[in-house]
């Protein structure tokens, strides 16, 4: 059957006059019977769902080559790749079991864990059980959020996942969430992955609490007032962003109004300070972000320096990853400031007696 497909996938027996192949001229060959022997060669070591591929070189000499069906083995990657991400989940879901031991099972005789929260390396299985009995008092669950997933060895018996992953706990019994990075390194024994290496460490960056990112965002808008450039702090708002400013009737719904009033108050050089302010997200997803308070404006008016007391609303909407200013609402003090008491008045001078 072999011989069979050799002779019919060899070309003609006798030399074949030059022809052109891919768009160039190629010499005739000289010898069918050796295409015939490489056939027959390479076809006794193919496998039946194995493609036989016959190219020519620079001289127009054949070549026979086999290799697997693309497709096939592309599929079969793709699987075995999924297989060995969501040796993540089968992971994760012995955490939820509350069983050090179901956890400590998954990792290989000499695997070897470096807990994110212990200086102790944990290269036995005891090690293992003693660090997943504290950490699962925090009732972990794990996400991952960024995830790189990939064969180590040609055989594809070795694999890794590293990235980050955040889990929810429960400290003190109050629920929290920690991000951390992470490196598992599999190895298929015995037909079943296990885990030799799995190496887990704080972020090592510090990362700003969302709330104190919303409190930065009128510094920054502050900033933008020290530059005097209208075009600079209008930019801080969204497209649709309106501007119910201090000292003006009208509403500024648009870039160009904007633009028009903070060219006027610009030029009063005003540096802004925050007097009291609550600061608030208004979704759950925490796109959506309010700063409410009073701010005091140091402002320079006919040339004297002056303070000027106000109410603010910013609502924020992040957009893009940036925030920016959908809402920005300053109204003037509306209550007028007591007034100090009045001086008492100096008492009548005594009249001194008229000589007689």
């Amino acid at each position: 059957m072999q011989t069979a497909l050799a002779h019919n996938l060899c070309l003609a027996a006798r030399p074949t006059a030059a022809r052109v192949v891919g768009g160039r001229r190629v010499p005739a060959l000289r010898s069918a019977s050796t295409t015939r022997c490489q056939a027959a060669t390479v076809l006794g070591r193919a496998a039946a769902d194995d493609v036989v591929t016959i190219r020519f070189d620079s001289k127009g000499k054949p070549v026979v080559s086999v290799g697997g069906t693309s497709a096939s083995a592309g599929t079969d990657e793709k699987a075995e790749l999924a297989e060995l991400a969501n040796q993540f989940n089968i992971w994760n879901s012995a955490l939820q079991t509350g069983d050090p031991e179901q956890v400590a099972n998954l990792y290989a005789d000499d695997g070897i864990l470096l807990p994110t929260v212990s200086n102790q390396l944990r290269p036995d299985h005891a090690g293992k059980v003693d660090y997943f009995t504290s950490f699962l008092q925090l009732k972990p669950f794990g996400t991952i959020d960024d995830s790189f997933v990939r064969f180590l060895t040609p055989e594809r018996d070795v694999g890794s996942n590293s990235g980050i992953y955040t889990f929810a706990l429960v400290k003190e019994g109050k629920p929290v969430k920690v991000q951390a990075r992470y490196s598992f390194i599999y190895r298929k024994i015995d037909g079943v992955w296990k885990i030799t290496e799995h190496h887990s460490s704080a972020m090592p960056e510090p990362v700003a609490e969302p709330l104190d990112e919303v409190r930065g965002l009128f510094d920054i808008w502050n900033n933008a007032l020290q530059t005097g450039d209208p075009e600079q702090v209008a930019n801080l708002y969204a497209d649709d962003g309106l501007l119910l400013p201090t000292v003006s009737n009208k509403i500024r719904p648009c870039h160009e109004s904007k633009v028009d009033y903070f060219t006027s108050f610009l030029q009063l050089k005003p540096y802004g300070t925050i007097d009291e302010r609550n600061v608030r997200f208004l979704n759950p997803a925490k796109t959506l972000a309010a700063n409410s308070g009073i701010y005091t404006f140091n402002i320079v008016k006919e040339g004297k320096p002056a303070s000027v007391q106000a109410r603010y609303s910013f609502i924020y909407r992040k957009i893009g990853g940036a925030w920016k200013i959908v809402e920005h609402h300053s109204s003037a003090m509306p209550e007028l400031p007591a007034a100090a008491p009045a001086a008492a008045a100096p008492a009548a001078a005594a009249k001194e007696p008229v000589a007689a």
